[in-house]
């Protein structure tokens, strides 16, 4: 870690919504693993390429300059975070959201889940529009809780609880 930085983040899901907040966790000074499993996504951010609209090439420049920014495919970059924040599409499957990427997306980090990291346990929204753009309520429990579960073993929807590693 730089000795400015402020901590290690993974930011699962460079899309949309993940990329940005990774440019922005860059900007005020955290090392950011943007990870996501399209290599072609990964390739352009390492070259220094967008691939949305929001965000320049001289930002992913700029980010990949200050040496805090390692886009990645390679789940074993996930290893020593401090924080993990999931963004991955949850689209709409017969009305109900699909939570079979977050699922995913829990299942690749959970290896490199340590004490003194914060890990996200169920179903986080970044954005918070599913819930009236309330956001997400995180709060801090002592040691690492399993994610809560519906009667058919997957996280429940609209689970917002946080937890800080400690054992």
């Amino acid at each position: 870690m730089t000795q400015d930085a402020r901590g290690r983040v993974v930011i699962l899901g460079q899309g949309y919504v993940g990329l940005p907040v990774s440019m922005r966790a860059v900007e005020v000074g955290y090392d950011v693993v943007g990870f996501d499993v399209a290599k072609d996504r990964v390739e352009r951010l390492r070259g220094g390429q967008t691939f949305i609209d929001d965000i320049s090439d001289a930002e992913i420049a700029a980010a990949l300059a200050t040496g805090r920014f390692t886009p990645s495919y390679d789940p074993a970059d996930m290893t020593g975070f401090d924080v993990a924040v999931i963004s991955v599409p949850t689209p709409l499957r017969d009305g109900a959201p699909d939570l079979s990427y977050i699922e995913k997306a829990s299942d690749s980090i959970g290896p490199y889940v340590r004490p003194g990291c914060w890990r996200h346990p169920g179903v986080h929204h970044l954005s918070g529009h599913h819930r009236g753009g309330r956001g997400p309520g995180w709060r801090r429990s002592a040691g690492c809780a399993p994610a809560p579960t519906s009667t058919s073993g997957s996280p429940r929807s609209g689970s917002t609880r946080a937890t800080r590693c400690t054992a």
